[in-house]
């Protein structure tokens, strides 16, 4: 589990360096950037920090999405370990695929329970928003991610299939 003090903040300039950091680490590993909102995208830093603010409006509806808010999980040194992307409202596509909530540990930070931390995060964050239950998906075989899910109280709702693709879906209702 992880031992470290961690932090869930929103993106500032002050962390151009740290996600220029964090975005090596994804290249290099290869793997595709999850969440997906938290990738470069082919924009400077300063851009994406006016995505990212405009994207917790509901002028993001006008852009085809719901409105989102982003967070990247600090360690003690300021080193962005993963990035957690909460969506405010469902639409339909969220309801089956993606849920409110999506999160990702860059790859040489993994298996040290930031996920797990994270989540539990990113959920008070949600429940804080007003919340009452969130839905979180992932692929049927991500051992990982549902594990992580578990780890912080989520039940599974179901399992569907979307474009022959099998996705497990869990609740976590707010606490009484």
């Amino acid at each position: 589990m992880c031992t470290q003090k961690m932090q869930l903040v929103e993106p500032t300039a002050a962390l151009k360096a740290a996600y220029e950091d964090y975005i090596n680490a994804w290249e290099k590993s290869g793997d595709h950037f999850v969440p997906y909102a938290a990738s470069p995208r082919g924009m400077t830093y300063e851009a994406l920090l006016e995505d990212w603010s405009i994207a917790k409006t509901d002028t993001a509806y006008e852009r085809g999405f719901v409105p989102a808010t982003l967070y990247f999980m600090l360690d003690e040194r300021g080193q962005i370990v993963g990035a957690l992307h909460l969506r405010h409202v469902l639409n339909e596509s969220l309801e089956r695929v993606g849920g409110h909530i999506g999160y990702g540990v860059r790859p040489d930070a993994r298996r040290q329970g930031i996920a797990t931390d994270m989540l539990k995060m990113g959920l008070d964050c949600a429940f804080n928003r007003g919340i009452k239950e969130v839905l979180i998906t992932c692929d049927a075989d991500n051992a990982a991610s549902y594990r992580t899910m578990l780890a912080n109280g989520c039940e599974l709702k179901d399992i569907i299939t979307v474009e022959d693709e099998r996705v497990r879906r869990y609740l976590k209702k707010i606490p009484k």
